[in-house]
């Protein structure tokens, strides 16, 4: 009644050899031996099938820890129902599966759209990209990281009236160009109206010039008649006085 052998248990990879269970015909265990053990006496004169069953038990992993915290920029929007908060905290994915069930709705504030998540992990690389329809996340199974999600908020471009557009103010302004001429035929007009505005400029002092010439002819003109009128006078008045002269003589 004696099982004078035991073999040599091999555990694989992720287990540990305990030793051995012995049960009888009816299921009950009758012997539990350690790993040290090199064979098994049976109840003497008992007459039974036995099993004997080598324990092995898989060894305890140390489970990999995961956290995800969602964020969002306040300027830009918010988490609908959670007043005030930027950051939602969720520690110890591994316990669901490292599954994140959950991402709040977000109300994007006036002049912003909201366009998704961005998820990166703790060394900042981005893992996943998803839009707006996202409402859970599953994130890679057994790996120990702390994740970002960040709800992703672009400005709305401002509309341009097609009426009034848009100057650049650090590019130099430039001539008006006028309607259906070249760039090229808009500086020979510029280039035409100063050669015109110079040519002005010499007919106006040219006339002003000729008037000041006559103005100072006319001035001499005058002058000589009066000079002509001033001797005829003097010869009248020298007349006069010599007839004068003469009839005082011979009266006398």
């Amino acid at each position: 009644y004696n099982l004078g052998f035991l073999p040599t248990v091999v555990a694989n990879e992720g287990y540990t050899f305990k030793g051995w269970k012995v049960t009888n015909k009816a299921g009950e265990e009758i012997y539990n031996l350690d790993a040290n053990a090199t064979s098994i006496s049976f109840p003497y004169g008992v007459a039974d099938d036995y099993t004997v069953t080598a324990v092995l038990e898989k060894n305890e992993e140390e489970v990999a820890v995961a956290n995800a915290t969602v964020v969002i920029d306040s300027v830009a929007g918010s988490f609908e129902g959670y007043e005030g908060a930027t950051e939602l905290h969720n520690e110890n994915l591994q316990e669901a599966e490292y599954n994140l069930g959950f991402l709040p709705t977000v109300v994007a504030n006036e002049g912003y759209t909201f366009k998704g998540w961005k998820v990166t992990n703790k060394a900042g690389e981005e893992i996943y990209n998803l839009d707006t329809n996202a409402t859970s996340i599953a994130f890679p199974y057994g790996v120990a990281d702390d994740y970002t999600v960040t709800a992703v908020l672009e400005k709305n471009e401002t509309p341009v009236d097609p009426d009034q557009p848009s100057v650049d103010p650090s590019k130099p302004s430039t001539p008006e160009e006028k309607p259906g001429t070249s760039i090229e035929e808009n500086k020979k007009d510029d280039k035409t109206s100063t050669t015109v505005a110079k040519d002005d400029k010499k007919t106006n002092k040219k006339e002003s010039a000729k008037k000041a010439n006559e103005q100072k002819s006319d001035t001499v003109q005058t002058g000589d008649h009066s000079n002509v009128f001033v001797y005829v006078a003097t010869l009248l008045i020298a007349g006069a006085a010599a007839v004068v002269a003469f009839f005082r003589r011979r009266n006398a």
